[in-house]
């Protein structure tokens, strides 16, 4: 498994102070790609509450940026298993109902 940065540090702002489950940069084998460069943390905190297996994140750059992100920059959350990445694409289809 890739060294990764504290999973807490990224989310203190939001009130949740660390994941068990999930890892900041850690790739899997499968990989749900974001509709944006970012990922809403309330997506992140779903995750811990519904993978049983574990997860991350991570972010494909085109190139390092400063002030905006270019837009080919993607944001992704990884899975071990196919049966949880299936149960993320399914909430995240879900979050398009209304």
């Amino acid at each position: 498994m890739p060294m990764a940065a504290s999973s807490s540090f990224l989310t203190r702002q939001h009130g949740f102070v660390s994941f068990n489950k999930g890892t900041y940069n850690a790739k899997y084998k499968y990989n749900y790609k974001m509709p944006s460069y970012g990922i809403n943390h309330h997506y992140l905190k779903w995750c811990e509450d519904n993978i049983p297996n574990g997860f991350g994140w991570w972010f494909k750059r085109t190139q390092p940026y400063i002030t905006d992100p270019h837009k080919d920059d993607r944001a992704f959350v990884s899975f071990k298993t196919k049966e949880d990445h299936a149960k993320f694409t399914w909430y995240m289809l879900k979050q398009n109902e209304s």
